[in-house]
């Protein structure tokens, strides 16, 4: 169970992750601005 559970737990990092790339890929400008804090 325990490898289960943190197999999800990566994946949901993963799509996260990869989901905040494409967010910051579309828009440069909010990605500057969230990186200045």
């Amino acid at each position: 169970m325990g490898n289960a559970i943190y197999s999800r737990l990566i994946g949901i990092c993963v799509v996260l992750s990869l989901g905040a790339l494409l967010v910051a890929l579309r828009t440069p400008a909010t990605g500057y601005e969230i990186s200045k804090y």
